[in-house]
């Protein structure tokens, strides 16, 4: 994808470019979410990488024997067989991406799984994090600390099939003459990654039988998928966030049909209202595979009461503008809030400012704010500094919908590379339209009024298992 490309062209490019989607066959499956997650990615334009399956397999074995050596130098942590071996009875398991929210006590909380793992019950469920992004965060297994244990262990006759497999499907997307050099190398690379979340995945549930395995997004988990399907386990997948007929990983065109039943998706996905189940249906990878599951994710942010009355004493009398931020946009929001905070004073107009950063950013990203004494950051749950918001402005984030069920009125600031996600949310009803150097002050009159249950039910568990 190049750099400003939107993602409405960038699908437009890849299907006007590729007409055999079986091209993309690789043993069972077919590699078309690889292939995308590959060139939509770009790994290439992030550094140097690497493919060792594509080409010397001697090559490759080699390299993980050389890595098993390095972490017995290293003393690195690793999971005995009989720790694995303790979940094999557990039902469900959760497969969790990290994210966690504190109670107003410090107490961590799942942040997509903590209502689902309750409702189907502690003791049944096996909770792997991929990421440890707070201390405070409880699980049963660390992904990394499995990636140790089992990814560079010799390969068995199952992977040596599947890197044979993987070579002659590469080979033949080479020659198809589809996609150029860069192209190439990154799909290599998406091969590789999806070979290694392949491994661990099936050494691992050699120790475990669960009947049914959650995961809150199917992309760049072919490998994850592919594992659990061959050992008959169902995937569900739980909606993460913004779906929208833009996307490249939802919403697939008809012309995928032919393959998309093989492609690795999950079996189905909980949505968590009817308006996500409409954009879903608008595709034709999860056809009959959607529930409306409601909203799931924890949102019991009560007892913050020191909290609110700082923002109280930040705010002096004057109402409140969030503005919540996204991942690799701190540019923009760094701009309009400068912006923003400029107009406000200079027409003496009685707000101020809070920002609240993507758990994912780094807070230096937006150290330039620090110096405007009208804008301040707060890091503290969403709907926490919703009930001090009077206007919310986002560019195309799923917190324009949280604000809905918040009662805040949303505003989508434009920006060109995400023009298209931005006027479907427009077209949804949860936000108006605010150009790079409009105040949303002055468009209250014209917000739209959005009923938060078209987008979000109450989670219901009964209904779904």
């Amino acid at each position: 994808m190049s750099i400003g490309q939107s993602f409405s062209d960038f699908k437009q490019d890849f299907y006007y470019k590729v007409k055999d989607f079986k091209v993309f066959n690789c043993a069972e499956f077919n590699a078309l979410k690889i292939v995308l997650d590959g060139i939509r990615v770009d790994y290439v334009s992030r550094g140097p990488v690497k493919s060792p399956i594509i080409g010397s397999y001697l090559k490759f074995e080699l390299i993980n024997k050389i890595k098993r050596v390095l972490l017995k130098i290293k003393k690195t942590q690793v999971y005995s067989t009989s720790y694995l071996g303790s979940f094999s009875k557990y039902k469900y398991l959760i497969s969790d991406d990290g994210r966690i929210a504190l109670d107003a006590q410090g107490t961590p909380h799942s942040y997509y799984f903590d209502t689902l793992i309750n409702s189907l019950g502690h003791n049944q469920c096996l909770h792997i994090s991929d990421k440890i992004r707070n201390n405070k965060a409880k699980y049963h297994i660390h992904y990394e600390t499995l990636i140790n244990t089992l990814l560079y262990l010799p390969s068995n006759e199952h992977e040596k099939i599947l890197i044979r497999e993987i070579n002659i499907t590469y080979n033949n997307i080479v020659k198809s003459n589809y996609f150029n050099q860069k192209d190439l190398e990154n799909i290599a690379f998406a091969f590789q990654n999806f070979f290694n979340k392949y491994k661990v995945w099936s050494r691992f549930l050699s120790f475990v039988n669960p009947q049914t395995a959650f995961c809150i997004v199917h992309y760049h988990n072919e490998g994850k998928i592919l594992a659990l399907k061959r050992k008959g386990i169902n995937v569900t997948e739980l909606q993460h966030g913004l779906i929208s007929t833009k996307d490249v990983f939802y919403v697939f065109p008809p012309m995928t049909s032919s393959i998309i039943n093989i492609a690795l998706f999950a079996d189905e996905i909980w949505v968590y209202g009817q308006y996500w189940k409409t954009v879903l249906e608008k595709g034709v990878e999860y056809v009959n595979k959607i529930k409306v599951a409601g909203y799931y994710l924890y949102d019991s942010f009560e007892g913050y009461n020191q909290i609110l009355d700082e923002i109280d004493n930040f705010a002096e009398g004057n109402k409140i503008i969030l503005v919540t931020t996204q991942t690799t946009l701190h540019q923009p929001f760094n701009d309009y809030i400068i912006w923003l905070a400029n107009d406000i004073a200079q027409k003496k107009l009685p707000y101020k400012i809070i920002v609240k950063n993507h758990p994912l950013e780094k807070a230096e990203h937006y150290q330039i704010l620090n110096d405007l004494k009208n804008v301040k950051i707060y890091n503290y749950p969403l709907l926490v500094l919703f009930k001090k918001s009077q206007i919310h402005v986002s560019i195309y984030s799923t917190t324009l919908f949280d604000g809905v069920r918040a009662g805040v009125p949303g505003f989508a600031l434009y920006n060109e590379q995400y023009k298209d996600y931005i006027e479907e949310i427009i077209q949804s009803g949860v936000a108006t339209l605010l150009q790079i150097k409009e105040n949303p002050i002055e468009k209250l009159g014209n917000i739209k009024t959005a009923h938060p249950d078209y987008y979000y039910s109450n989670f219901d568990i009964g209904n779904l298992i």
